[in-house]
């Protein structure tokens, strides 16, 4: 994204200030005490309103504020973060693309946010506990007459006093007596000391009520042997102790529901994905028949064809190819999420699966002045990985390359990583129109391009980078990229050898000689 950034709330003010960002802006807009009234811009009405607000064009918003420090901010979504219906702040994501936007990014970022506001309110919670525990040993520190003997329900808090090694409840008596609390209308029944007939000496009790929104949810309960009355700022303090106890228990079943809509979320993905694995399945096989028909029509096994009518079929042809290469797309990236892909890893000749590629690279770029070139020493050592797959990597990179190079070349570069030896590093070198660096990351996420004008050019489904992406983990590596714009681009990911997980020297030669 152009931008990201989260606001929270001043308890003191009301305004929403600027927590936490990326990139040097942030650190200008932090360091200058960047703030917004409620109800101010995009990020202000979305604290009001409490609801996310999500623009994929912002000129057409009458209140949005533009900051002279992110010029080029096209789209925006805005969602809050939210403890019940309290309003900790808001999550904030600028982009520098028109309809940058969908409705599965305002879900996904509010569910993010829901995670950001527990956080958040733990935090604060923390310190509140804190400084209410610092209280209680300070007033604890300075008691010296001053006894715990008060017990609470809904309406009052009422003295109990216990005798050691009994269980029955010393009742208030009639020489009781009463002090208000900071609620006027509330009285809390207090029991002087007496000792009981055992010689124990009288064990006394303080319970407090642990309350959220109205309701009693638990108690909170403390003991002590000196059986001295209670003064108001204790009793206060151990009210304040109690409420934080309240929060945190309400902040632990929010965890808990989070956790589990965060598996009902990832329930639902599976669902879809075993969906798309099903329905590709349905489409491939009358797809490939429409191909197989389209193929025999144009091999003039059935009788030649009119100009015209070879012309259409080939349409139907191609457009079939593209739509089969699509779905098989889909159901890569299906079955990875879904972790129904399973490797058959062996020692492979990185040199074999380049020359693999190479014959179908090559008519990638047949009708450009491009040249493919393969530029690595010899005798490198074997890599362990899947052969299919380290070979649609390949594939998937340089088929990338060769859609965004129209002059130059494009370049196979395998050699020891330099940064682990135990490694190949294997890149994909082209001189096409490169990536803007805001939208470099952007181009591994499913159905993107560096933006829709260069998915409408070059075509492309989007797919291709998100699963060599994919494939390159499950082989414990990483693809990475390095390009500017108008110079060209560096794919590059790195391969484990394979004298790290079996014996070399025990590979059977395939092409032996003479014996």
């Amino acid at each position: 994204y152009y931008h990201t950034h989260i606001y929270l709330v001043d308890d003191e003010t009301g305004d929403l200030v600027m927590a936490e960002g990326t990139g040097e802006v942030a650190k200008k807009l932090k360091a200058k005490g960047h703030r917004l009234k409620d109800g101010q811009g995009i990020v202000g009405t979305v604290a009001s309103t409490k609801q996310p607000f999500k623009s994929n064009n912002v000129d057409n918003i009458l209140n949005f504020i533009r900051n002279p420090l992110l010029p080029d901010t096209k789209s925006e979504l805005a969602v809050p973060l939210l403890k019940g219906n309290q309003v900790l702040g808001v999550l904030d994501i600028q982009s520098d693309e028109l309809d940058r936007f969908s409705d599965e990014d305002v879900a996904m970022m509010q569910s993010i946010a829901n995670q950001m506001a527990i956080a958040v309110d733990n935090a604060r919670l923390l310190t509140q506990i804190q400084t209410a525990l610092q209280e209680v040993e300070r007033l604890n520190r300075r008691l010296t007459r001053e006894g715990w003997d008060q017990a609470v329900d809904e309406v009052s808090t009422v003295g109990y006093r216990y005798s050691r090694g009994s269980s029955t409840a010393l009742t208030s008596t009639s020489d009781a007596w009463r002090t208000p609390t900071r609620e006027a209308a509330v009285k809390k029944a207090l029991v002087k000391q007496s000792r009981p007939g055992n010689g124990h000496p009288a064990e006394i009790e303080l319970a407090v009520p642990l309350v959220l929104r109205n309701e009693i949810i638990g108690m909170l309960e403390v003991k002590r042997e000196e059986s001295l009355d209670w003064a108001e700022e204790e009793l206060s303090a151990v009210e304040a102790v109690a409420d934080q106890v309240s929060r945190a228990l309400e902040n632990a079943r929010l965890a808990r529901q989070q956790e589990k809509t965060i598996e009902q979320l990832k329930e639902i993905d599976r669902l879809k994905s075993e969906f798309l694995t099903s329905m590709s399945h349905e489409l491939r096989t009358p797809l490939n028949s429409i191909i197989g028909f389209a193929d025999v029509l144009l091999q003039g096994i059935d009788g030649d064809l009119p100009e015209m009518a070879s012309h259409d079929i080939r349409l139907i042809h191609n457009s079939g190819q593209h739509l089969l290469a699509l779905i098989n797309d889909i159901l890569d990236l299906s079955k990875i999420e879904a972790g129904k892909m399973e490797l058959v890893r062996e020692p492979l000749d990185i040199a074999e699966s380049i020359n693999d590629v190479l014959a179908a690279s090559n008519s990638l770029v047949k009708d450009k002045p491009v040249e493919i070139l393969v530029d690595k020493p010899d005798n490198l050592p074997f890599v362990y990985a899947d052969k299919l797959r380290l070979n649609q990597i390949l594939l998937n990179l340089i088929s990338n390359a060769a859609k965004f190079t129209d002059t130059g070349s494009i370049t196979i570069k395998a050699n020891v990583d330099k940064e682990n030896s135990d490694r190949l590093r294997i890149a994909i070198i082209d001189t096409g129109i490169g990536i803007p660096p805001d939208k470099q990351r952007a181009i591994f996420d499913r159905f993107r391009q560096a933006d829709g004008t260069t998915t409408r050019k070059y075509g492309g489904t989007g797919l291709g980078l998100a699963i060599s992406l994919n494939l390159t983990h499950m082989h414990n590596g990483e693809l990475n990229v390095k390009s500017q714009e108008g110079v060209g681009s560096e794919f590059y990911f790195t391969i484990p050898f394979a004298d790290q997980f079996i014996d070399i020297n025990n590979i059977p030669d395939t092409n032996p000689g003479e014996s």
